[in-house]
């Protein structure tokens, strides 16, 4: 009996996946899927064209009657609830799983069953609904396509063959429309466009943005990692590149690394700490200029955290012939402040933590205490991360910053930042390159970080006073005991008498 039943709605639009029942007897509604909450909803992030892509799938066969996961699948929504963790279980599921898929991938038969399956899937679906779905689609780095994107597609199929025939440009904007729940379009699809517009415009931005968004599209206003909802990230951009006075639109990338170095601006000018849309404008024209040569683009690159981090720390900020130079003023800033920084040496922080030993052999990761500014920068250049920002926590002793790196190469892998709560050292943050995730091997490193932190901020501790005799315990003064006792004279005879 199989794992998993695509399932095509015609009716309402949709496909879908959903557990296979276990027996004949079954309710559709009774099979849960074995990941995450034991969710009973059907799956609709499942990729059309590449059917059974990932490891999960396989979770699915590991509870069926007789595997091993079997019994497990059943009380798991109960320990869910029960428990805020993750069980041991599902961790060790989840490893067989992807253990046994990639052996499988590259096998034969799972490549046949994959192409029997896309084929089956295109045939039910349509060669026409399938090209519009993939036009329309918010990321286009890979071939996949997922069901709850091409289900909106199919639902409002009347809009989209109208925006394809007349603004192709915007058939990702609309998807991402929809999704952000955009207004349902229950009358005419030529209606889609003034309300795309009209949506946009109801945020505060000028007409000149909806200009840009029909002009360049949805791909290049979002950022490299953009996340869901993409409507309001692009509308995040908007402003952003409408607070810069519209500089002209950087590459995604670049895009990115400003918001996670400089942030996203308020106004044309500073306001509250953050940098103003003018620091933008400098850096956007700068880098549509080098878009074309690949070795001047990356030093821009790499000089954008030292550029926030001289902003930041010495509060300069171009008059009207110094915005006009552009990034030469800034540059030559930097420089001035970068001699300035290495002629003027700093006490260094946390004396009283000892650099970690040398790692052994075996050992992969290692750590590295950051304990000046100039550190602090060195590590936003190479990670592209805001760590400057945490220069003043540092130097009051009650933040630590420590870099998470490989031990044979030295390469820096993530940032890990530990600051001292009530007394005791906690683990604040862990982040990797441009704040993206870690794996959960830099976590449990940042957590023995942590713990030589704690070690040696706790040998700082004073020791406690010696506690003081009780009063009934202090008169057995033994010393005292050892001398001879004092003679004891006897009463005088009664006088009976006179």
């Amino acid at each position: 009996m199989g794992a998993l039943d695509y399932l095509i709605d015609a009716t309402a639009c949709k496909v879908w996946v959903e557990p296979s029942p276990f027996t004949k007897k079954e309710q559709r509604s009774q099979a849960a899927a074995p990941w995450g909450c034991m969710s009973r909803r059907p799956l609709d992030k499942v990729d059309l064209l590449n059917p059974l892509c990932k490891p999960a799938w396989l979770e699915y066969v590991a509870t069926r009657s007789g595997w091993f996961a079997s019994p497990f699948a059943k009380h798991q929504p109960q320990q869910a609830q029960l428990f805020m963790q993750p069980s041991e279980r599902l961790h060790l599921l989840r490893y067989v799983a992807h253990a046994a898929f990639l052996r499988l991938r590259h096998t034969p038969a799972l490549a046949e069953l994959q192409s029997d399956i896309a084929a089956a899937l295109a045939a039910q679906l349509g060669a026409d609904l399938l090209e519009l779905g993939l036009r329309s689609r918010p990321f286009t780095r890979n071939n996949c396509l997922r069901a709850d994107h091409f289900n909106r597609v199919w639902q409002h199929r009347s809009a989209f063959e109208t925006m394809a025939r007349e603004n192709p440009r915007l058939l990702s904007a609309l998807a991402a429309w929809l999704e952000d729940g955009g207004a349902p379009l229950v009358d005419s699809p030529k209606d889609t466009l003034p309300a795309m517009r009209k949506d946009l415009l109801a945020s505060g931005l000028p007409p000149k943005a909806w200009r840009v968004l029909t002009q360049k599209g949805l791909h290049k206003l979002l950022p490299s990692q953009a996340r869901h909802p993409l409507w309001k990230t692009m509308t995040q951009t908007l402003w952003s590149l409408h607070h810069a006075q519209w500089p002209p639109v950087p590459p995604r990338a670049f895009i990115q690394l400003l918001n996670d170095v400089a942030g996203r601006p308020q106004t044309f000018h500073d306001a509250r700490g953050a940098l103003g849309g003018w620091f933008w404008r400098v850096a956007c024209t700068e880098a549509d200029r080098l878009r074309q040569q690949a070795g001047a683009f990356e030093a821009l690159v790499r000089q954008m955290p030292q550029h926030t981090h001289m902003l930041h720390e010495t509060g300069w900020r171009p008059d009207t012939n110094q915005l006009r130079v552009g990034m030469a003023w800034l540059q030559a800033q930097t420089r001035r402040y970068l001699l300035f920084a290495q002629a003027c040496p700093q006490a260094l922080w946390l004396p009283w933590l000892p650099d970690p030993t040398e790692p052994e052999p075996q050992r992969r990761l290692t750590w590295v205490v950051l304990r000046s500014p100039r550190d602090l920068l060195e590590e936003s250049m190479a990670l592209h991360n805001c760590a400057t920002d945490y220069q003043d926590r540092c130097s009051s002793g009650t933040w630590a910053m420590v870099s998470l790196r490989q031990a044979r190469t030295g390469k820096r892998l993530a940032l890990a930042g530990l600051e001292l709560h009530a007394g005791q050292w906690r683990l604040a943050q862990v982040a990797g390159p441009c704040n993206r995730l870690v794996s959960t091997t830099l976590h449990q490193q940042a957590r023995l970080a942590l713990e030589w932190v704690r070690y040696h901020h706790q040998r700082l501790q004073p020791s406690p006073p010696p506690t003081p005799l009780d009063p009934v315990d202090s008169a057995w003064d033994f010393p005292a005991l050892a001398q001879p006792p004092e003679p004891i004279n006897p009463p005088a005879p009664l006088c009976l008498h006179p």
